[in-house]
């Protein structure tokens, strides 16, 4: 875990530093790291309150907590960067330009988070993964409100130092680029120069774009767009469904044994040992009939004898009467031999003889299988051993679980087989079904809270398809790496349908934001441009995250890093390649020609959380004396294009909202 803190932290600071060190955001990253911290603390704390019993795979959810605590600041610091040109160098309008932004992207993924979770925890089944669940959706709520609430705060201190061009770690006032070209050394140009110039805040050398962002916009876009491209993209995509659907049909079931333990564990060796050279006769059944009967009935004898003979008859048990442990067997043969002496005609003749020959066979196991009453009076309960043959492998012993269980089931009193096993063999035979449910449900449910907040139905049925095209993808490549359907696998497909929306939901939500009057081609650009980097950083701050757990030498961990690493492929894959190509081809503006409208942004459509877009209008003048906070809020115009205003340096703080008593001027609009 301190090696995964220390991954987690260097990547995040990492990702929010710049050339600029006015701009960059080191200790944004650090706060939010610090917030997932406090996020699983908070949930475990909740949890242990409302009596939710702690379990050794709950540590788990701490590094899914950072490595999803990254995402919804990234998005949130990408919102941020691009709102200066949107909103001007007013930190309250960038503030609520950056969560008209990116909160309702963070708000779907984190709902669809917790719903996923929630429904694991609700669905009756196995209770180490409902505590799990409760847990994880619990830390993912907790890291919702805090990443709004003290996320939001932080970035509102550190906008009104980058305002002020004071340095993002000494908070000292610096010079900008094209400032400390003159008379500073090349030691203050590499770690201190930034921000843009007092006397020009406009010039190009202080207002480069990421080469991050660009490279999405400018060629991943434009590579998408291409038709030739979108072809191959299908058709690769294609090829994975079918790769994946063959994985499908070789799916295995079940947790084996020796991946219970640690990899150096001495009980290893011995379930290695077994399973490799022991299947033969590998269990040991008791038939506990736990119900008063007259044995000495003798159709009650022979409807006893008849459940053994029906368990012996199958082929999962051991036939020959050499592996039977059986008392009315023993006895029976005894009394039948020495019909002379043994009188059983009678329940107190048979209950005498019985308790004679149980005496005489003190040394042997037999008196054990037998309980009297006190006063010996009538037989309470007794129990059979019988021999299992060979079993193979989990599914068969699955099938031998259903087999016997039936036999003994169909018996005309009350009986039970066990085996200390038979735990595991319940957990084979469940798991299947129980992941069917959830995966149905968590479906349905994600597909529901898609329709609130993206309200475009091709949106949805292509959201809802890159969800079920990754689900199956999850589940067809676990068969191939040979990963089992446990209940560990079984968790992570839980969260893999959470966070298969997580991306999807970025991208298609700001691809519809993009405006109504723009070209397929333009809408990709955009969302690609705004959500492109975040999702890559996203996804990668949460493989850091679980990558410290293949460092922990058991099947358990590595297993669940395995396959987040597939989750997280497979998501970035659909949604940066295949989600914009059918969005682009099936989506709003498919049948729009191509479009010079300069790009916007969400927060130019919407003053809300509810999709809304208009065409932008070209020009809107306005007094240098006018806040910009002041000119949206009184002219109720919400897309400006924000390029064509020029802003008086004097009107870049909080403080020149106050100053200002007159309405803005639109003579020339």
């Amino acid at each position: 875990m301190p090696l995964t803190l220390i991954l987690v932290v260097g990547f995040a600071v990492y990702n929010c530093l710049s050339t600029d060190w006015v701009r960059s955001k080191p200790l944004i990253g650090v706060a939010s790291v610090i917030v997932s911290g406090l996020s699983f603390t908070s949930a475990s704390g909740l949890a242990m309150y409302l009596g939710i019993q702690w379990q050794a795979i709950n540590i788990i959810c701490l590094s899914l907590t950072l490595g999803i605590g990254l995402d919804d600041t990234f998005v949130l610091l990408s919102a941020w960067w691009r709102s200066e040109v949107q909103a001007g160098r007013d930190v309250v309008s960038r503030m609520s330009s950056t969560y008209s932004d990116a909160a309702v992207s963070i708000t779907v993924t984190s709902v669809t988070n917790i719903a996923s979770f929630l429904v694991g925890a609700a669905i009756p089944g196995f209770p180490a993964v409902r505590i799990f669940c409760f847990y994880s959706g619990l830390c993912m709520m907790f890291l919702y409100l805090w990443s709004l609430l003290i996320i939001g705060p932080c970035l509102t201190i550190a906008g009104h130092l980058e305002h002020a061009n004071r340095h993002c770690l000494f908070f000292v006032k610096v010079d900008s680029k094209s400032e400390a070209e003159y008379g500073r050394n090349w030691l203050y140009s590499v770690f201190f120069q930034g921000g843009v110039s007092k006397k020009d805040s406009n010039n190009p050398r202080d207002n480069k774009e990421g080469k991050f962002m660009v490279f999405f916009r400018d060629v991943l876009a434009p590579f998408i767009n291409k038709p030739l491209n979108k072809f191959f993209i299908i058709v690769f995509f294609l090829a994975y469904l079918g790769a994946a659907i063959y994985g499908v049909t070789q799916l295995e079931e079940g947790l084996e044994r020796n991946k219970l333990v640690g990899h150096h564990s001495y009980a290893m060796k011995f379930y290695d040992a077994e399973d490799t050279f022991f299947r033969d006769n590998p269990y040991r059944f008791q038939i506990i009939i736990h119900e008063e009967l007259p044995y000495w009935n003798e159709t009650i004898r022979n409807s006893v004898f008849d459940l053994i003979h029906k368990l012996e008859d199958s082929p999962y048990i051991k036939s020959d009467p050499a592996y039977r442990q059986s008392w009315l067997h023993q006895f029976m043969e005894k009394a039948e031999e020495n019909f002379l002496f043994f009188d059983i005609s009678t329940q107190q003749n048979f209950l005498q003889n019985l308790i004679k020959f149980m005496e005489v066979l003190d040394d042997t196991p037999f008196p054990d299988d037998v309980i009297f009453s006190s006063d010996n009076s009538t037989i309470l309960a007794s129990r059979f051993f019988l021999q299992s043959s060979r079993v193979i492998d989990a599914r068969e012993e699955v099938k031998l679980l259903h087999s016997l269980r039936m036999i003994v089931d169909s018996a005309p009193f009350k009986a039970t087989i066990y085996h200390p096993y038979f735990s595991f063999f319940d957990q084979f035979a469940q798991v299947t079904r129980t992941t069917l449910e959830c995966v149905t449900v968590c479906c349905v449910c994600m597909t529901l809270i898609t329709m609130m907040f993206i309200p475009d139905r091709r949106s949805i049925v292509w959201v809802t398809f890159t969800i079920l095209s990754v689900e199956t993808g999850i589940i067809g490549f676990m068969a191939i790496f040979g990963i089992r359907l446990d209940v560990i696998s079984m968790i992570v497909i839980i969260m893999g349908i959470g966070f298969s929306v997580d991306f999807s939901a970025h991208i298609s939500y700001h691809y519809l934001t993009a405006g109504v009057n723009y070209s397929a081609e333009t809408r990709v650009k955009h969302c690609l441009h705004a959500l492109g980097p975040p999702i890559i950083r996203g996804g990668l701050s949460t493989m850091i995250g679980v990558l410290g757990l293949y460092f922990h030498p058991s099947y358990i961990t590595e297993t669940f890093a395995t396959m987040i690493f597939l989750i997280i492929t497979l998501g970035i894959l659909h949604s940066l390649l295949l989600l914009p190509v059918l969005l682009s081809l099936f989506g709003p503006g498919s049948r729009q020609g191509p479009s010079d409208i300069k790009l916007a942004s969400p927060s130019q459509l919407s003053e809300t959380f509810t999709y809304q877009a208009s065409e932008t209008p070209q020009h809107m003048p306005k007094k240098k004396s006018q806040s910009l906070r002041k000119l949206i809020l009184s002219s109720g115009l919400k897309n400006v294009d924000w390029k064509d205003i020029a802003l008086d340096e004097s009107e870049s703080s909080l403080s020149s909202w106050y100053s200002s008593h007159q309405g803005p001027e639109f003579s020339n609009y």
